[in-house]
């Protein structure tokens, strides 16, 4: 009896977050599976076929996740992943003239992946990664998950989730941090402010392209304060290999060395264990260019305050 009100009550707490639906938020709860699929249902009867609110669930944890619509940034810096690791993987194969086999791939962002059984199911969106296709085959290689302001637990229990239920042999973390994190202004905003808002967002990015980004005496942006990247490499019988920290961006400034960054990920961390067409490759890093980066960050952060305004003054665009 206890369990079962323990159950609804987290049930309730998780409808209530889902109804409120606030944009940029994660919520984490423990549920049955069966819950899970009520909350999914309640979602697409409200929501309909809309992406956001997503709603998601790992057996690891017994855990329910729901995620509200994403901000610019979060969204740029998973497209500066894929990006990565897609011009990264396709110049390797290419220099051993394996084009063809990079035509194998394809991104695993935007899908929803299931796993498991009757018994054990976990459901889960990425942020972006790669699927290998060979013999009607498809295999998951890599997952990304990207935070924006969210606590690290969290994001890492997501990657442990792609390692270890999914069998992702790679797992590729972007945290991102925003300081002070922003709030929903008191006063009220209008059409007739977007000209003026406009004009003080693109005179902000020439001076201090990661933040604040200030307009009528509210802060639309706070400051990207710091980013990191962790990698993590799954064994050969599921255990955790390896997990690395590369800084990208501290107190506020890009900290990536030179033109391109090895973050030790080489091409075969992002095949399956057991292909055999590429061990002639040998095992050297692949090199991440991010001469484009910071471009792709200013984007993000210009782009989730001119979000928070047009949510502002009702002119919400997905």
């Amino acid at each position: 009896m206890v369990r079962a009100s323990l159950e609804q009550k987290s049930y309730q707490h998780a409808l209530d977050f889902l109804i409120e639906n606030e944009p940029e938020r994660r919520f984490d709860t423990r549920l049955t599976y069966e819950s899970f699929l009520a909350l999914q249902g309640q979602a697409r009867t409200r929501y309909g076929d809309e992406c956001f609110p997503r709603v998601e669930y790992s057996s690891r944890g017994s855990t329910v996740t729901i995620h509200t619509v994403h901000s610019a940034l979060h969204a740029k810096a998973a497209e500066v992943v894929q990006q990565w690791l897609d011009e990264a993987l396709r110049a390797e194969l290419v220099s051993h003239d394996m084009r063809e086999v990079g035509d194998r791939f394809s991104t695993a962002r935007g899908r929803t992946m299931t796993t498991g059984n009757d018994l054990k199911v976990s459901v889960k969106n990425p942020d972006g990664g790669l699927v290998y296709h060979k013999s009607g085959q498809e295999t998951m290689t890599v997952a990304i998950v990207v935070g924006v302001s969210q606590a690290y637990q969290p994001l890492k229990d997501d990657i442990m989730t792609w390692l270890h239920e999914f069998h992702c042999r790679t797992g590729v973390l972007f945290s991102l941090k925003e300081k002070p994190g922003f709030k929903y202004p008191m006063n009220e905003y209008s059409a007739a402010d977007i000209g003026p808002f406009q004009n003080a967002i693109s005179r902000a990015r020439l001076d201090q392209p990661f933040g604040p980004y200030v307009y009528n005496q509210h802060q639309w942006f706070g400051s990207l304060d710091h980013a990191f990247v962790e990698i993590y490499r799954r064994d050969t019988n599921g255990g955790l290999k390896s997990r690395q920290r590369f800084n990208v961006i501290k107190d506020g400034k890009l900290v990536l060395p030179g033109d391109s960054v090895n973050l030790t990920l080489t091409v075969k961390d992002m095949f399956p264990y057991d292909e055999e067409d590429i061990d002639v490759i040998q095992l050297l890093p692949m090199f991440f260019r991010n001469n484009f980066l910071q471009e792709f960050l200013e984007d993000g952060v210009a782009g989730a305050a001119r979000w928070r305004f047009n949510d502002a003054i009702g002119n919400r665009r997905n």
